[in-house]
């Protein structure tokens, strides 16, 4: 279900009414909803089936229900099936499809709607031009998509620079985002753009007399810049002229990725100094395991969340370890997955088992076959 408040005089709150309201209200007609986003004056619901709902201002088309009626309960917004995500602008909205196709509606004097027109629609209508797209966002008058492969593309208002393509003219079709790669995660402000990148860095670009980019300066850039001061960051969010983002100052478990033989185990530790510890499992508390080290024994991915003595609680990047199936080999147990000291990479390897030479062992890694000592000869 769905539950509102606030402003509802053009009946963006969804109860049947007309009124504001300064407690949650029900929006009324709809359940299974899965996702939900909110445009100046209207509202909007991605139900569990697919379909797209909404609800309050219309004089642009809003709502997507081929009418310019202002609705205070949900209507269907016609033509949609099979979406995943929905985002709005201020007075236009957007929907990605499953097969990676974004549609529009709404205002368009813009170009917001990226159809190749500047013309408003009360009915969706296909973001030329763009297609494997994974996700969407909107700006007050433009809008944002990531592609496949993490290229950012844009479209819309351009005045300050806000579509990244190193230009302020206004376009109607996408364009592509210049300088960004890896891009896993955007977000439209009023006229700013912000991403966020596999690495946990977090670019921008647009508007930034209020500091909105967060780059040190109060210049406005029509390319992105990073983010200064800024890592480990695991989402952003845009605001009219501002811009927050959540970073994971906890630290990783040493290792990252440990392979083990049956009845083994492996010790996995975190820094000490913490006044709590819970180890996790795929996700599940380990009964017990509360002190800052763990001796893992079954295949899994391992976290740790620690409390620290100001009562902030945050959880370790996984630490993955997998049982490695051992074959019997004339009645002998051998070991495992044995791998070099080292992570630096060198020209040649040559693997020995008891000071024997291994034929045709001469990779980093080596699986072996039997108990014994073994060491690598490597040349740099």
């Amino acid at each position: 279900t769905v539950w509102t408040w606030g402003n509802g005089e053009y009946g963006q709150l969804g109860d049947g009414s007309w009124n504001s309201c300064n407690t949650p209200v029900k929006v009324l007609n709809l359940t299974d909803v899965i996702e939900i986003a909110g445009g100046n004056l209207f509202s909007l619901a991605l139900k569990n089936d697919g379909t797209v709902w909404s609800w309050g201002w219309n004089a642009e088309g809003e709502l997507g229900d081929g009418t310019n009626n202002t609705s205070n309960i949900p209507v269907q917004v016609l033509n949609l099936t099979g979406i995943d995500r929905i985002a709005s602008g201020d007075s236009h909205a957007l929907a990605l499809k499953d097969g990676g196709t974004v549609w529009s509606w709404g205002y368009n004097s813009d170009g917001e709607l990226g159809d190749g027109t500047n013309t408003s629609s009360s009915v969706p209508v296909q973001v030329l031009n763009l297609s494997d797209v994974i996700s969407i966002s909107g700006g007050r008058v433009h809008s944002l998509a990531i592609k496949t492969g993490g290229s950012v593309w844009t479209w819309g208002d351009n005045s300050y620079g806000q579509l990244g393509d190193g230009s302020n003219a206004p376009t109607n079709l996408p364009v592509q985002v210049l300088t960004l790669t890896g891009i896993t995660t955007i977000a439209g402000g009023e006229v700013h753009s912000l991403a966020l990148k596999s690495d946990h860095t977090v670019w921008a670009w647009g508007r930034n007399d209020s500091g909105q980019l967060g780059n040190g300066l109060n210049l406005s850039s029509n390319l992105p810049v990073q983010v200064s001061n800024l890592t480990n960051a695991d989402s952003i969010s845009a605001g009219g002229f501002h811009s927050v983002s959540t970073i994971n100052s906890c630290p990783s478990i040493a290792g990252g990725t440990t392979n083990i033989c049956p009845s083994m185990i492996v010790a996995l530790s975190f820094a000490e100094g913490y006044v709590a510890y819970q180890w996790i499992k795929d996700d599940v508390d380990i009964t017990g395991a509360t002190s800052s080290t763990y001796n893992a024994s079954a295949s899994g991915i391992y976290k740790v969340r620690v409390t620290d003595s100001d009562a902030i609680t945050c959880t370790s990047p996984g630490h993955s370890v997998t049982i490695i199936p051992s074959p019997i080999i004339e009645g002998i147990q051998p070991a495992c997955v044995t791998v070099s000291l080292t992570t630096q990479s060198f020209s040649a390897y040559q693997w020995f088992r008891n000071s024997v030479l291994i034929s045709g062992a001469t990779s980093q890694s080596y699986d072996t076959v039997a108990p014994g000592n073994y060491t690598v000869l490597v040349t740099d």
